[in-house]
């Protein structure tokens, strides 16, 4: 057999140093990630819904009043959903079964409140109104705003939309009538 090149002998050794450095770095990922989990399970904090807020004694309830709907959706993102009075105000939304299985659920529109707090008479649908998605799949769901006079030009109406089984949170929605 042939003697080696000095470069083959360069390359093999930096191939080598390679292979050394991916395991080096596969070792700590992995050492990582188990401590970083052992912390996580043996920590006094356990995963709550988006309701709960932790206290470093106790977990406690977040109250919520309808009025605090206008304060939380003014800093979080929400669809939109506005329109002259005597119009339908549409936005669709994508909803996706990120479960491992089959899945059947509602889409459920939470009441609306306006800035003082008071229930809005307005009502928002969903279409479809319930859902069959196969793991990994989606299916847009459009919601319908009735806009009526009974709302108060640019004036923000909060509420939720939620799809339960499928997912914890929810979306926030602002209905919104606009000037004729």
């Amino acid at each position: 057999m042939a003697d080696r090149t000095p470069m083959e002998d360069v390359l093999r050794r930096a191939f080598d140093a390679n292979v050394r450095y991916w395991e080096t770095v596969g070792r700590a990922t992995t050492d990582y990630v188990q401590t970083v989990s052992k912390l996580w399970a043996d920590s006094p904090i356990s995963w709550k819904p988006a309701s709960m807020s932790w206290n470093p004694a106790v977990w406690t309830e977040k109250r919520t009043t309808n009025a605090d709907h206008h304060h939380d959706s003014a800093v979080a993102p929400a669809l939109v959903l506005e329109g002259a009075a005597g119009t339908q105000a549409r936005t669709t939304l994508m909803i996706r079964n990120d479960l491992a299985c089959d899945a059947e659920a509602s889409v459920e529109v939470s009441t609306l409140c306006g800035p003082d707090g008071r229930v809005a008479s307005v009502k928002v649908r969903a279409l479809p109104e319930s859902l069959t998605l196969v793991a990994g799949a989606r299916a847009p769901v459009t919601l319908v705003a009735e806009i009526t006079d009974a709302l108060h030009v640019d004036t923000d109406y909060h509420g939720e939309v939620t799809v339960p089984g499928l997912s914890a949170k929810g979306v926030p929605i602002v209905v919104r009538r606009r000037a004729p």
